[in-house]
């Protein structure tokens, strides 16, 4: 038999073990916690990108309800730019919404945009049509979709902050990768709704009036996102700055005065996938449809099947971020934009459904593995202190330049050099041109951790 313990030896074995289990218990909290705040975002952006989803699936019949034109070239463009005008909207979203997020914290900010985003496609639902009060219903969908562009300005890199703030730092990948995936199931359950109805309801019905339901749901559905977000208390690196008194007093000013080189390289290195995202969201389905010879349902359909792998795919990315880093991951997806943008545009245009699933999900491929780094990208290139604020204008100003103009400059370039190739040239030249900013906040990263960051401090 063993010596006795001691009465020490005894306080000492109790002690280790109760502050053990302490610990598990607060690592078990701490997780669910993390789980509850990026389901909380998750669901948020789910709900946003839904809407901007609705909108961008009926662009050809709000085309011919409030742009009625002899050219339906036209009409679409004008749906298409209207389109953009909400991305126009949103760096000034991202810099009144970043102040308020950065100063009083991220569930305030995130709870205004959702709501705001709802009421503004729900009201769309019901706006008089051009028939009813002539050139008064556009002027009134452009007011949407500006309430809507500056909800959306400040809701990314506030869902972003909330999620991977809660994260561990060997997660923030994982996060990223879902929060992005969230992104697309927005537009997915906005295509298979679109589809569903169409085919419920017939072409004609749906062009008549069935195209208001799809922008009637978005208003319960923001409330649900609502609820799930004021459950959750403000993240963890917000009160550790507001705690340390350390909250910025100008959050913009100070972003624009310390962050310039940071938030030049997010915004150089986040090109192609801003651009190539809205491709794929919004581009595709009206390009197979007039480009290709496909029905309205079916390029719909097919783009719903693809969009469902790249939000698995991307899911399944976030891993790479984790391991990897996000800038290296960053520069395969670029490689990728460079290699697989023509050969996908090329396949599509040969017609068939067939044909027009593999077209595009040859451009997911790098559309997957940037989307699992791009929030990553965003909220480890800024201290915390002004890290809404920072992210929030370089995002929005690639989002605006580039992103919500896709569509329009797409459908422009295949009308004006009469190919359908032409998009896939335009994104493999931005391809080319944001190289050197990849390559320089790799090198300025070191990838040595997934949370490496480009800023400096908390």
């Amino acid at each position: 038999m063993g010596r006795p313990r001691s009465a020490n030896s005894v306080f000492r074995l109790v002690l280790c073990s109760a502050l053990d289990g302490r610990s598990k218990m607060s690592k078990k909290g701490s997780d669910e916690l993390s789980r509850r705040a990026l389901r909380a975002a998750c669901i948020g952006s789910l709900v946003e990108w839904f809407d901007f989803g609705i909108y961008a699936y009926m662009a050809p019949v709000i085309a011919v309800h409030f742009f009625p034109s002899g050219d339906t070239v036209a009409s679409l463009l004008s749906a298409f730019a209207l389109f953009a005008v909400a991305f126009v909207v949103r760096p000034l979203g991202g810099v009144v919404l970043g102040h308020f997020g950065d100063r009083y914290g991220r569930r305030g900010v995130l709870a205004f945009s959702i709501v705001s985003m709802g009421l503004a496609t729900a009201a769309i639902g019901v706006l008089p049509t051009f028939a009813t009060v002539g050139a008064l219903a556009p002027v009134l969908l452009l007011l949407c979709r500006v309430v809507q562009g500056f909800s959306a300005g400040g809701e990314q890199m506030g869902a972003a902050s909330f999620a991977l703030e809660y994260a561990s730092e060997t997660r923030r990948g994982r996060c990223s990768g879902m929060l992005s995936a969230s992104i697309v199931a927005g537009f997915l359950i906005a295509a298979i709704l679109v589809s569903g109805l169409s085919v419920v309801l017939g072409s004609e019905a749906m062009r008549a009036s069935g195209w208001r339901v799809p922008f009637l749901i978005a208003l319960p559905l923001a409330l649900i996102g609502l609820y799930l977000r004021y459950r959750i208390d403000d993240t963890p690196e917000f009160c550790q700055v507001r705690a340390g008194q350390e909250l910025a007093t100008a959050p913009v000013r100070e972003a624009m005065r310390t962050q310039l080189r940071p938030m030049g390289l997010v915004f150089g290195g986040l090109v192609p996938f801003v651009v190539g995202i809205y491709l794929l969201l919004t581009y595709s389905p009206s390009y197979l449809a007039h480009g290709a010879g496909l029905s309205l349902t079916s390029a719909i359909g097919a783009n719903a099947v693809v969009l469902a792998l790249v939000a698995i795919g991307m899911a399944l990315a976030g891993r790479l971020v984790d391991r990897h880093g996000t800038w290296r991951v960053i520069q395969w997806a670029s490689l990728g934009y460079l290699v697989l943008a023509v050969p996908a545009f090329a396949v599509m245009g040969l017609g068939g459904v067939l044909c027009a699933v593999l077209g595009q999900l040859l451009l997911g491929v790098p559309v997957a593995l940037s989307g699992a780094a791009v929030f990553t990208a965003l909220v480890d290139s800024f201290p915390a202190r002004v890290r809404f604020s920072a992210g929030s204008i370089a995002y929005n100003i690639a989002q605006a330049a580039l992103g919500g103009t896709a569509p329009f400059v797409a459908t422009f370039l295949v009308d004006r050099f009469a190919t359908g190739l032409m998009p896939a040239f335009y994104i493999a030249a931005l391809a080319v041109l944001s190289a050197p900013a990849v390559l320089i906040a790799q090198r300025s990263a070191g990838d040595v951790r997934p949370s490496a960051r480009l800023g400096a401090g908390v």
